[in-house]
């Protein structure tokens, strides 16, 4: 599916073949580690992993299933305890706020649906709604 995204996204927006495009997918990591982290750790365990290729490579529909597989291998290995160990040290030498808003021809997709956020009561309840805001809104952002 989100292969799927990445191409028609591309698609309408009509760049030319020789361009770069990039996908980028938040992993969650809290299960993944070993030992695993606990269930009520409440830090940050996300990274993100991106995919770049030219807009000709995407749409020629007979790279489309490759690209599928480079996606899958590139969660696939994001995920394992090793890759997400290396990620932190390198974050630990080199500290960064990432930020993909502004990046070209880029997508992001992301969401959380085990996130239980109309459970979540801070003392008033349960949330009526829960809206992310205009901050988190961009040119090739998907939730």
């Amino acid at each position: 599916l989100a292969t799927h995204i990445w191409v028609a996204i591309t698609r309408a927006r009509k760049l030319k073949s020789e361009e770069q495009t990039t996908l980028s997918l938040p992993v969650d990591c809290r299960g993944r580690l070993v030992p695993p982290l606990p269930k009520s750790y409440f830090g940050n365990a996300i990274h993100l992993i991106h995919m770049t290729t030219t807009v000709g490579e995407l749409l020629n529909n007979s790279n489309i299933i490759t690209t599928v597989n480079l996606l899958h291998e590139n969660i696939e290995a994001a995920q394992r305890d090793e890759r997400i160990r290396s990620k932190i040290e390198e974050w630990m030498e080199n500290p960064n706020l990432t930020s993909v808003q502004g990046i070209a021809n880029h997508i992001l997709i992301g969401s959380s649906p085990r996130f239980p956020v109309y459970v979540s009561d801070f003392g008033f309840g349960p949330p009526m709604c829960v809206r992310s805001g205009r901050g988190n809104k961009y040119d090739g952002k998907v939730t």
